[in-house]
């Protein structure tokens, strides 16, 4: 009677060898496309993390800097107008209105960073406005 499995047990027989190599390149193919796969999947999620997270990243430290400026800014212009709030007595506030037509004439109206100014002194009467 005749063997009918795919592998006789004959090294021999040429059929047998072309489906063990057929059988070989398979498994081979398969453990290929595993591992291909699965770097494959890893790239896609790291590619994807990244994208998010430096995207997350990059909008919280612009917002960060721009808190950071904006206190400084004020800071800046708050010791500015309180020097001359302070010198006011001494030369009728001439340093106060100077620093104000600076800040005036320093940006455009459609492209100033800071718009209107109010000085005021410590029972909050105003003392000099820019607008």
């Amino acid at each position: 009677m005749m063997n009918t499995t795919p592998y006789s047990g004959n090294p021999t027989n040429g059929t047998d060898r072309r489906w063990l190599v057929r059988q070989y390149n398979r498994i081979r193919r398969t453990v290929q496309g595993q591992i291909l796969s699965v770097l494959f999947g890893v790239g896609v999620c790291a590619s994807l993390l990244v994208m998010v997270y430096s995207t997350w990243q990059s909008e919280n430290t612009g917002r960060e800097m721009l808190m950071q400026d904006v206190a400084f800014i004020t800071n800046l212009l708050s010791e500015n107008l309180s020097l001359g709030v302070q010198a006011a007595p001494f030369d009728d506030g001439k340093s106060l209105t100077e620093s104000l037509n600076l800040i005036r004439t320093s940006e455009k109206r459609s492209t100033a960073t800071i718009v209107n100014i109010r000085v005021v002194d410590q029972s909050l009467h105003e003392l000099a406005i820019l607008s």
